[in-house]
């Protein structure tokens, strides 16, 4: 009847037992199991908030991967009832970025937004049973070469993870590569890149620079001659 009948969160990071079973006490019945598994960027980031088996939500400064589930249990009378929780898939999709030429030297960093127009938020509220996003979100990372373990962005796929709000959708993309100070050297926008839950979405090709390949042709041929007499 939507009331809460039992809830716990765990952080890998300061739950010892994190990858032990979850025990608790209920009454004989039906019920509704709802589940959120996700990553966090540190261990100050808070286990999502399931308010309902329609409505959950996530805070964190960058979306990572999650893992949602409502799952129906029967809890039977004078037994014990062990129940294995499927969350099968990652409800999030990934957009990645490879670029195939050199690497300016110039270049610092790597933005990639998705959804531009779209508003920021801290807080992403999704539907924990269809895996659906209650809006489209603006989502944006920054890939500073200095703190990665590359030279370059040459063949390196970056990747920002994001909710959708449709089990298809078509999103805008912009991709900024940045100088030390932050000023963008190059920019590229996507437009209408098909995105789907538990998918990655490649953007492959030549970022900075497009080759061309040119050759010359002429005939000696020559129209026949006009004369004309004076």
């Amino acid at each position: 009847n939507n009331a809460l009948a039992f809830s716990i969160t765990k952080n890998a990071y300061v739950n010892e037992d994190f990858a032990e079973p979850i025990s608790c006490l209920l009454l004989p019945g039906d019920y509704h199991f709802v589940a959120v598994i996700h990553k966090t960027n540190d261990a100050s980031e808070a286990a999502a908030a399931i308010a309902s088996t329609s409505q959950a939500t996530i805070t964190t400064s960058k979306l990572l991967s999650v893992f949602a589930v409502n799952q129906p249990v029967t809890i039977l009378a004078n037994q014990p009832n062990t129940v294995s929780i499927d969350l099968g898939p990652c409800i999030t999709s990934k957009f990645q970025i490879k670029t195939t030429d050199e690497t300016p030297a110039n270049v610092a960093s790597c933005e990639v937004i998705l959804n531009p127009s779209s508003s920021a938020t801290a807080a992403y509220l999704f539907n924990p049973t269809t895996g659906l996003a209650e809006s489209t979100y603006l989502y944006r990372t920054e890939f500073v070469l200095s703190n990665m373990s590359i030279s370059t962005f040459k063949n390196n796929p970056l990747g920002v993870n994001c909710l959708l709000s449709e089990a298809s959708q078509l999103i805008s993309v912009t991709v900024n590569m940045k100088d030390a100070s932050g000023n963008i050297v190059r920019t590229r926008t996507f437009s209408d890149v098909p995105m789907k839950p538990h998918r990655i979405t490649r953007a492959t090709g030549s970022f900075f620079h497009s080759a061309a390949n040119s050759s010359f042709t002429l005939s000696t041929t020559l129209d026949p001659t006009y004369e004309f007499e004076f």
